[in-house]
């Protein structure tokens, strides 16, 4: 406990990749007696207040017809005005920021106010000689690798100076002064990162750069009767965000329909495309509660967000993984160098490649077990216990 109960604003986009960890460190901070605000998307009003955790409703830039809607740079110095209004009423001693909210990291510049930023995914920052963030390749074992990482890495910096001078403009919009490093958006202070160590290339950590472990939360639902019997347990659990005609849930469905398993899959909240052909091993619901149904899963087929698959390994259970876009596909090569999953390519994504790959996964044990191995760790190590002791130890 720091020495006085202290005031933490936490700020995030609403997608729940990055609300629910921010609200999974509110709950933490505030059962230590701390005043704790989150400033997010109302659609989780009633889940951060029944958490003991006051709201602060992010707005929504909504244009007048007929008039162009402010482009990436008005609308993050809309939002970071809007967001510093907030700070100087209610006075918090840290902002604790995600890391893609620009308000959070631009208002507390404006107001002065101690800043940690939060990651919700692997580390992003590479170094030199580093596997390029997001190149799909597993970490240098040799001279020769680091050598050609380092030359991608001359390109990935050209970008990010790119990106740089685009966050200047942004600054400018709210008369902050131009910045000569890349990363921003990153606190100077304090950096938490919410994932596994396990699945990070060795490195040297910047000192102020911590790995907390997952930081996982999810709102409650009702429970979901799992298939009976005691076959092993392949849940199907598509993105909500990406594969908007189902594509995955289709071929997964078809594709376990005659293998000696138990299949419960979920459409996520939308109806698929084409009619599904489940088998009689087969469950499926409009939406289930990963923390209810993972602990029982040997499998889950997903496409790679990173809170399901932190879910699914601090579980114990194996991802099968079809990327679809963005950190997904960062996420299945990590998974497929720590030998904890099985990557498929949307290209040969097919009824037969889904069955072949759950196959692969019950048929190798060493598989399972590194991944208790890390679900052991896991529970060992709650990451959003660790992030709120950063956090105080900042304060403090």
């Amino acid at each position: 406990m720091a020495d006085r109960p202290r005031r933490y604003l936490l700020v995030a986009i609403g997608e729940a990749g990055h609300a629910f960890p921010m609200i999974a460190i509110g709950r933490q901070l505030a059962a230590r007696g701390h005043e704790v605000a989150l400033h997010t998307w109302f659609r989780w009003q009633e889940q951060i207040e029944a958490s003991g955790i006051r709201f602060f409703r992010a707005p929504v830039f909504v244009h007048a017809p007929y008039k162009p809607a402010p482009n990436v740079h008005e609308a993050a110095a809309l939002a970071a005005d809007e967001l510093s209004e907030v700070v100087r009423d209610y006075e918090p001693d840290v902002i604790v920021s995600d890391v893609l909210t620009l308000s959070g990291t631009l208002a507390a510049e404006i107001c002065d106010v101690p800043l940690i930023t939060f990651v919700p995914h692997f580390w992003h920052a590479t170094g030199a000689d580093e596997v390029p963030f997001g190149s799909g390749w597993a970490p240098a074992h040799n001279r020769l690798a680091k050598l050609f990482f380092r030359r991608v890495g001359r390109l990935e910096h050209k970008a990010l100076l790119f990106g740089r001078d685009e966050m200047n403009v942004t600054r400018e919009h709210v008369g902050l002064p131009p910045i000569e490093r890349v990363h921003g958006g990153l606190s100077q202070e304090l950096v938490l990162v919410g994932t596994l160590p396990q699945l990070e290339p060795p490195r040297t950590w910047p000192a102020h750069v911590k790995v907390v472990g997952p930081v996982t939360w999810e709102p409650p639902s009702e429970p979901v009767e799992l298939p009976a019997g005691d076959a092993p347990l392949v849940v199907v659990a598509p993105s909500t965000a990406q594969d908007l005609d189902h594509r995955m849930l289709g071929a997964s469905v078809s594709g376990l329909r005659d293998l000696p398993v138990r299949v419960l899959a979920t459409k996520n909240g939308r109806e698929p495309a084409k009619p599904l052909k489940p088998g009689s091993n087969t469950t499926i619901v409009d939406w289930v509660s990963y923390s209810q149904v993972m602990p029982a899963a040997d499998v889950i087929v997903c496409h790679g967000g990173h809170g399901t698959i932190m879910r699914a390994l601090t579980s114990g259970t194996v991802p099968v993984v079809c990327p679809a876009s963005g950190d997904q596909f960062e996420t299945a090569s990590r998974l497929r160098w720590a030998g904890v999953g099985v990557e498929i390519p949307a290209r040969f994504l097919s009824r037969r490649t889904i069955a072949a790959a759950v196959e692969k996964v019950l048929a190798r044990p060493e598989m399972t077990e590194r991944t208790r191995q890390l679900a052991r760790w896991a529970a060992d190590n709650d990451g959003a216990k660790r992030a709120a002791d950063e956090i105080e130890a900042f304060t403090g």
